[in-house]
C-alpha cells in the first residue's frame, strides 16, 4: 500500500512538473493535458490552479479547473468548494439558473452558510426578496457574526419596505465578504454556461 502511494506522489510530481514545464514554453495544451491528469491523483490541485487562474483574470479557465477538480474527487467537501466557486463565477456572468442550480447542489452536500449565503444574494439580485430574505435568515441562525450576510438582508429588507430592521442590518456594510473566492475585475468570458455539471448525489 505504501509503495502504491509512494508511486502515485512520483507520477504526480513528474506530471506537475512536465505541466510546469510545458506552460513556461507556451504550450498551453499540453500543459493542460498534464494538469488534468495530475489532477486526477490530486483533485485539490484543480482549486489551486483555478484560485491561479482567478488571481490573474481567467475566470473561464477556473471554471475548467474547479470542474476536472469536481469530477476527479470523491471528498464532499472539495466537491461543495468547487460548486460553490463555479456558481459564483456564473452569478458574476449573470447565469442566474445556472448559479442557482450549483448553490443548490453544493447545499445536497452539506449545510453551508457560504452556499445559502450566496443562493439569497442571488435571489435579491432576481428581485426574489422573500426567499432571499429567508436564505439569509438561515445563514444569521447558524453564523450570527456574518457581517456579509446582515448586510445584504438589511438590503433585501429595505426593498421590501421593512425600513427600520433593513437600515439596522445594513450598517454592517463594511464587514467582510459573502464569498469564498475573490473574483477579479477582468474581461475574459466563460466559454460556455456551465450546464451539464454531472449531480453530486
Amino acid at each position: 500500500m505504501a509503495d502504491n502511494a509512494t508511486e502515485k506522489d512520483s507520477e504526480f510530481d513528474a506530471l506537475k512538473a512536465q505541466a510546469e514545464a510545458a506552460a513556461a514554453a507556451g504550450e498551453m495544451d499540453r500543459a493542460g493535458e498534464l494538469y488534468t491528469a495530475a489532477i486526477a491523483i490530486r483533485p485539490e490541485l484543480g482549486l489551486l490552479l483555478g484560485q491561479h487562474d482567478l488571481s490573474v483574470g481567467r475566470r473561464g479557465q477556473a471554471v475548467k479547473w474547479y470542474l476536472a477538480c469536481h469530477n476527479a474527487t470523491k471528498h464532499a467537501e472539495i466537491r461543495q468548494i468547487c460548486l460553490i466557486n463555479i456558481g459564483l463565477l456564473q452569478l458574476n456572468w449573470g447565469f442566474y439558473p445556472q448559479a442557482e442550480r450549483l448553490f443548490l447542489e453544493a447545499l445536497k452536500i452539506s449545510k453551508s452558510t457560504v452556499a445559502l449565503g450566496n443562493l439569497g444574494l442571488l435571489r435579491m439580485y432576481q428581485e426574489r426578496l422573500p426567499e432571499a430574505r429567508d436564505c439569509l435568515m438561515q445563514v444569521l441562525a447558524d453564523d450570527p457574526q456574518f457581517k456579509r450576510a446582515h448586510f445584504t438582508l438589511g438590503v433585501v429588507l429595505l426593498a421590501m419596505g421593512q425600513f427600520s430592521e433593513g437600515w439596522e442590518r445594513y450598517r454592517f456594510r463594511f464587514g467582510g465578504a459573502m464569498t469564498r473566492i475573490n473574483v477579479p475585475a477582468g474581461l475574459e468570458y466563460p466559454d460556455a454556461v456551465v450546464d451539464n455539471l454531472p449531480a453530486t448525489a
